[in-house]
């Protein structure tokens, strides 16, 4: 059946050591079916030096009526 190029809407590149996935097609796809194509990037909106802190499951107060 020869080489595969795409797999499940992934785009297949093979060399001699390596395969690499692309989805080069989706993302071109579906920022033009949005119509992003033109949006510019930005940088992220927290500091990126902030450590995130470990909660225990025993210390943590979630109030989940916000999420029902």
């Amino acid at each position: 059946m020869g080489e595969r190029n795409w797999l499940l809407g992934i785009q297949i590149t093979l060399t001699e050591d390596r395969f690499t996935p692309s989805q080069t097609t989706f993302s071109s796809n579906f920022t033009n079916s949005f119509s992003i194509q033109d949006w510019k990037p930005v940088s992220t909106p927290i500091d990126p030096n902030h450590q995130l802190k470990v909660i225990d499951i025993d210390e943590q107060h979630t109030d989940t009526t916000a999420y029902q």
